[in-house]
């Protein structure tokens, strides 16, 4: 009898029990009820129905209250949605209550209404936080009339979208950043801004976008009107299917990220971001704030002759301030190399310079002008700052040098707060004075020769050797020369010493009648694949040629005449790497280690401009040694850039298996997917490429004896894993290697090659990596070892794909499926 009524009264608990979780789940906000903050009847809140979201008053500090949306059942009870700005004093007569109005109205403790939802004419019957975060007010007819999801903050959750009418903004600190959809005339964009109007961030551009959405895979898609993704982004944990909680956030420091909550370790990670070198940021440091990486850490510092603006630990937001008033009769100008300021909305000129001197002395005599930046990539341009914010970001990968306008004697360097103050001396002052007139010299000569190089140019045209329809100071200002086919022809003698072929055609050697400069010519094939028309292909040739740095390979002039496409080139004098660290039949002593690594960062400060410092990024799809090409002191550049696709400015495009770019052995294992290519590719080639530079053999070689090295990557991998790190570096110059520099190298390496591109680092972090700024934290737990592109458990790809990569890439490869 005992035993009986104890099971009857375990059975009336549970059912209690249910009743109350089935209440608590089940709750309502009714017309006429309220919530109250700090309520002991626990009506603060309600609850999904799930019980993953609550909705109501939260502490934000001691009888101070907020009313958000938070998830209810994980340790951080983290606010994906706020109702205001700022938390309100809360007591017993502050609330949230749903009006017989019909709208929900929030009011402090002194009774005053500080936030409503303007419903009072939409017939609502009930508020409730659905089981996705969403909290909704239904009319009458069970219609939605007002929701959260409608009305974002900073965040959005798995299902919502954004549409152009709404924008994410950051309201937990004071922050000028959103990201939204804005109509650019004919075009859409979805992009990050500062101030509201200045894009700092395209993420992607096209005529059709009409909403983004984050999916519960992890996928961040952009739509059109009709549902279709037309560009998406994946978060790391795309695959993981026990990732089930996700958001993206617009955070206080200007980036838009992708956060999974990692129930093991009990916190947020980030499984993708928008900007991957965070000081791209704009304005991230505040007014005259420059944002750096010291020791791999994202850092704010001030300029020379700025202190910081607050002594809190908050500080960088707020920027700096002058050391003095810009007011003295004979302000200095500094320049701060590696440095770039931001550009915001039409506040900037562009002047003509042809040297940092005379970016410099715009600077000094025009006391408007309160900085500049001077690219110096050959463009020729001084970008002037003439209103008072100024703010910008130091990257050792930039060649870029600007200059700012301070007044005193004391000034500071350019480190974090702490350092000793720098005094720029009166002896310093006349080596500058002295360095300027020189260059205001050199500047008129300068002139003079191009005087006399327009009229040369002038009378060969009278004579026809050359048709071009602009005279050499064309060039100058940054864009190619267009050459006739008989001039070219003349110039290569018919074309007649060929100096090798690839992907887009073969190169002669030449030289032009004009200058008698030696150059290399390439002959376009096959351009129907790769051009629309007459007008596309030079549009293209003019960007590319308007796109210089040290480590890209210069493009001199082109030619477009009836069928005919040729592309002109400074001539290398040591050719192409793969000469030098594959062991070919002709004889030429190996690169010595200190070369490779010279070698290896040029190149990757050279992609790192193609894919970041750009106007317009490009990707170029087809890394390799074949395409670094060596100058006669071996310093690299890189070829053949802007010849696949031009990735616009979301970096972002979808290709077809059948217009595949590249080679086998380096191209990235997503080109045989579903899913978009990014700048990302470039990496996984870029690992390849390094690993190559340090083993000295190229990374697929299925005709050799050792199986184990076949696949050259997984070998090098697997040796790394056991601690051998020299045992892959090539043997002819194994004991000059150092061996701090051969595991950096290939942890770089490494980190490039991951099957999962959102893992991989950008080219601007790989360039860091390798100048040893940026802590490598060992090796990755797995990479893509396979020797052509296919992927075998994130990403299918089918045995059909891979016959028409073989028949269009005209080899033979092993089946990798079997």
């Amino acid at each position: 009898m005992r035993s009986l009524l104890s099971y009857k009264f375990a059975i009336l608990m549970v059912f209690l029990l249910m009743i109350t979780m089935n209440e608590a789940a089940g709750q309502i906000l009714e017309i006429g009820s309220a919530l109250l903050p700090d309520d002991t009847a626990n009506r603060s809140f309600v609850i999904s129905e799930n019980g993953t979201f609550a909705f109501g008053f939260y502490s934000t500090s001691p009888n101070t209250y907020a009313v958000g949306i938070w998830y209810n059942q994980i340790k951080d009870k983290y606010v994906v949605w706020r109702a205001t700005s700022t938390s309100i004093p809360a007591g017993s007569n502050a609330s949230l209550q749903l009006a017989e109005s019909g709208g929900l109205l929030l009011r402090d403790n002194s009774g005053a209404l500080v936030w409503t939802t303007n419903t009072t004419a939409n017939s609502v019957t009930f508020g409730q936080i659905l089981d996705t975060g969403n909290f909704v007010l239904t009319n009458n007819a069970s219609n939605i009339v007002w929701s959260t999801f409608d009305n974002p903050a900073d965040t959005l959750l798995p299902g919502q979208i954004l549409t152009a009418k709404a924008r994410l903004r950051n309201t937990r600190i004071p922050s000028r950043y959103s990201l939204g959809i804005q109509n650019m005339g004919t075009e859409s964009v979805l992009a990050l801004f500062w101030n509201e109007t200045k894009i700092y961030k395209n993420l992607t551009v096209g005529s059709s976008i009409n909403s983004t959405v984050l999916d519960s895979t992890g996928r961040f898609a952009v739509r059109n009107a009709s549902g279709q993704t037309i560009a998406s982004w994946l978060s790391s944990d795309y695959t993981d299917s026990s990732s089930s909680i996700r958001r993206i956030t617009l955070d206080g420091d200007g980036n838009l990220r992708i956060h999974r909550w990692a129930a093991d370790a009990g916190d947020w990670a980030v499984g993708w971001q928008a900007l991957e070198d965070e000081c791209r940021v704009n304005g991230l440091c505040g007014e005259y704030g420059l944002c750096k990486y010291i020791e791999g850490k994202r850092t704010c510092v001030c300029p020379p002759g700025f202190v910081q603006s607050s002594q809190a630990e908050n500080w960088t937001s707020q920027g700096c301030k002058r050391l003095a008033p810009l007011d003295c009769p004979a302000p200095q100008v500094i320049s701060l190399a590696n440095t770039v300021f931001f550009w915001d909305g039409t506040d900037f000129i562009v002047g003509n310079a042809t040297s940092e001197s005379d970016c410099m002395a715009a600077v000094r005599q025009t006391p408007a002008m309160t900085a500049a930046t001077f690219p110096n990539n050959g463009s020729g341009m001084c970008i002037q700052k003439r209103v008072s914010f100024v703010s910008g970001y130091e990257s050792p990968s930039s060649r870029s040098v600007s200059f700012i306008r301070i007044c005193g004697e004391a000034v500071q360097p350019l480190e974090p707060p702490g350092s000793n103050e720098f005094v720029c001396s009166a002896s310093d002052r006349r080596v500058l004075r002295g360095f300027v007139s020189a260059s205001a010299s050199l500047n008129l000569i300068l002139f003079i020769s191009l005087l006399v190089c327009w009229r040369l140019l002038y009378q060969q045209r009278r004579k026809g050797v050359d048709v071009q329809p602009y005279p050499l100071l064309f060039n100058f200002a940054g864009s190619p020369l267009s050459f006739s086919f008989q001039a070219l022809q003349e110039a290569t003698d018919n074309f007649s010493v060929k100096l090798g072929s690839g992907g887009f055609g073969s190169v002669y050697k030449g030289v032009l009648a004009t200058t008698n400069m030696p150059v290399a010519v390439k002959k376009l094939e096959d351009l129907e694949e790769y051009e629309q028309g007459d007008k596309e292909f030079s549009s293209e040739v003019g960007f590319m040629g308007r796109t210089h740095h040290f480590n890209l390979i210069r493009l001199l002039g082109f030619c477009s005449e009836g069928a005919h496409r040729l592309l002109v080139y400074e001539l290398m004098p040591c050719g192409s790497l793969d000469r030098y660290i594959f062991k070919t039949g002709e004889e030429r002593p190996p690169l010595n280690w200190k070369t490779r690594v010279n070698i290896a960062l040029g190149a990757a400060k050279g992609i790192a401009y193609l894919h970041e410092e750009c106007s317009e990024p490009i990707a170029h799809c087809d890394i390799k040694p074949q395409n670094i090409l060596l100058d006669s002191n071996f310093q690299p550049k890189v070829s053949d850039f802007g010849l696949s696709k031009i990735i616009g400015r979301s970096r972002h495009i979808q290709y077809q298996s059948i217009t595949l770019r590249g080679s086998p052995g380096y191209m990235a294992p997503e080109w045989l997917a579903d899913v978009p290519i990014t700048c990302k590719a470039d990496v996984f080639s870029f690992g390849i490429l390094l690993l190559e530079i340090v083993g000295g053999r190229t990374n697929v070689d299925l005709l050799s004896v050792d199986e184990d090295k076949r696949v050259y990557s997984a070998w090098a991998y697997g040796m790394a894993k056991e601690g051998k790190y020299v045992d892959v570096v090539d043997e002819e110059i194994r004991d000059g290697s150092e061996i701090d520099e051969v595991q950096r190298l290939l942890q770089v390496a490494f980190w490039c090659i991951q099957e999962n591109p959102h893992l991989r680092p950008t080219m601007g972090k790989v360039v860091r990596m390798l100048e040893g700024t940026f802590p490598l934290e060992g090796l990755p737990s797995s990479i893509h070892t396979q020797c052509f592109p296919h992927m075998s458990s994130e990403i299918s790809s089918s045995r059909q794909q891979m016959n028409e990569i073989r028949e269009v890439q005209g080899v033979y490869v092993e089946s990798l499926s079997e």
